[in-house]
Order: structure tokens, then sequence, then C-alpha cells
């Protein structure tokens, strides 16, 4: 039987290129990975969180309908899209409909973890003024001083190469509710990071903490990195990556 196919997405700003220092890691292990980009991030604006769902939904559809499993990895903001997209994309739940393939495993890089109804704005406090990090302009959002929220740890050059890259973001998707729990009932692991200055590490604590309590079968571990540990971090990220599926 095929190795699992790792799905990666990026966080909010983030082209899926960021994962270019860990995606070798994963395929000198034998495992194949798949990009994935946010229409909120490229095309934005959009004007509604579903086009990021119906987007990955269709990633993943493409490759369980292939007979693979897959593993979805999610950095920051994109555990809500992921979470409110994948529940019934299960292999446990495709299996139920006589279907081949489906979502084995999620893996969280400090990520938004969030019950079912809940946007990044309501997990950030619920007033977008107060959001330091957030420069809004109409109906997108830029990032306040990036390198230091998401590549410390980096060389400087190598923090400016990756600042360049960031795109704004569409205003909608922080502001919509999630539409679904997937970390509920899809075992997930978490690594938490120790360092981060975009999502504190009491805050994802917290949502581990959050989601152990409501049943979640959730596992998490915690490595001494900042917010992009697959930047700072590639070869241990991708070894835990790969351990989430034993």
């Amino acid at each position: 039987m095929s190795k699992p196919v790792f799905v990666l997405c990026p966080g909010a700003w983030h082209p899926a290129e960021v994962y270019g220092k860990l995606t070798p890691h994963l395929e000198a292990k034998g495992y194949r990975t798949v990009l994935h980009d946010w229409p909120s991030i490229q095309q934005a604006p959009v004007q509604s969180f579903d086009e990021d769902i119906q987007s990955i939904r269709a990633t993943i559809l493409h490759e369980a309908e292939a007979g693979n499993d897959v593993v979805v990895v999610a950095h920051s903001w994109s555990g809500s899209p992921v979470n409110s997209a994948v529940a019934d994309l299960s292999k446990a739940e495709r299996a139920k409909q006589g279907k081949p393939g489906g979502v084995i495993k999620l893996v969280f890089l400090c990520a938004f973890v969030v019950p079912d109804g809940v946007s990044l704005l309501d997990a950030l406090g619920g007033d977008e003024t107060k959001v330091a990090m957030w420069d809004i302009q109409g109906d997108l959002v830029y990032v306040n001083n990036p390198a230091h929220h998401f590549f410390q740890g980096l060389p400087e050059d190598e923090q400016h190469h990756w600042v360049s890259k960031l795109k704004p973001h569409s205003r909608a998707t922080k502001r919509d509710p999630s539409r679904g729990a997937a970390y509920m009932t899809i075992p997930s692991v978490y690594l938490i990071c120790e360092d981060d200055a975009a999502i504190p590490v009491f805050a994802q604590e917290g949502m581990v903490k959050q989601a152990h309590e409501a049943g979640a079968p959730l596992t998490s571990e915690k490595i001494k990195a900042a917010h992009s540990p697959f930047l700072t971090h590639p070869k241990e990220t991708a070894e835990f990556c790969i351990r989430a599926l034993d």
C-alpha cells in the first residue's frame, strides 16, 4: 500500500512555497507532498470563508478519489478553514459510504483550533482594533512587523526574503465563523511552538486544553521554536509530521 500524501496548508498572508524547506525531508522518506494555496490570499479579497473551504475540499477529494490516504498539515490561521472543511472527508467516513481514501490525520503547527461557529476574530477577543498585528485596509488585512511575528530565528536575509513573499489577506476570513471542528473526530496532533510571537504559547496550550476537555482525539508536543518551525527547524518538523502516523 502506498504511503499517505501530505497536503500542506500555509497560514494567513503566506504562500504555500513557505514549506519549501520541509518538503524535501518528507519526500526523502517516501512521502508525496501537495502544496495548497488559499483563494483568500492568492485572489484577495474574497467575500466569504467558503471559497477557502471549497478549495481545500477539492484538493483533498482529488487525492481521496485516487485512493490515497491524506494527512493535512495546517499552520496558524489555516487550522480554521481546515477544521471547517474536512470532517466528512475522513477515511472512516468515506469508508462508510464505500468510497476510497480520505483524511487519516490532522497536523496542526501552532495553529488555531477553535470550536464550530467561532471566528478567528472571536478567538482574538472580538475587537479588530485591538489586534495589534493587523493593519486593516478595507476588505484586506496586512500584517504589522511580520519579521518579528513570523520569522524569528532565521538569518536577517531570509527574514527579508519571506517578508517579501507575504500577500494581503481577505478580511472576511478572519471575521466569518468556522464551519466545523474536524479535530473533534479526526485523530490530530498539535506542535506547540514555545517561542511563538504571533500566537503566544499560553494561547496554543489553551486551545489544546480546550480540545482535550471537549473530548477531541488530539495529542501535542512542544518545540523550542518561533512561529515558523518548518523554516527554522524543518527536519524536526518533518519528523513530528511522520510520528503523527504512528
